[in-house]
């Protein structure tokens, strides 16, 4: 909803982290800024691996689409290519 603009003011803000690695060290990073933005209160962001994203599509087909329909790119590059 947010990404679309259509979401109420204070309402949560789903988040998605597709990176190369969910290891120690990055987990470890992101620790103090999930904090403050669960303190804050909003959902944890959802962590996979870019390979975790493109080898589930198939079994998250529900969830893809509502992504795929709202989504907004922060930063990187766009996750959807190559996923049909």
């Amino acid at each position: 909803m947010a990404a679309r603009g259509d979401a109420p003011p204070g309402a949560p803000v789903d988040t998605l982290l597709i990176c190369d690695d969910a290891d120690d060290a990055l987990l470890a990073a992101l620790e103090p800024v999930v904090h403050r933005w669960v303190a804050g209160g909003q959902p944890p962001p959802l962590v996979l691996t870019a390979r975790e994203w493109r080898t589930s599509a198939d079994t998250f087909a529900i969830e893809y689409a509502d992504i795929r329909a709202s989504h907004r790119v922060l930063a990187g590059a766009d996750p959807w290519a190559g996923i049909v």
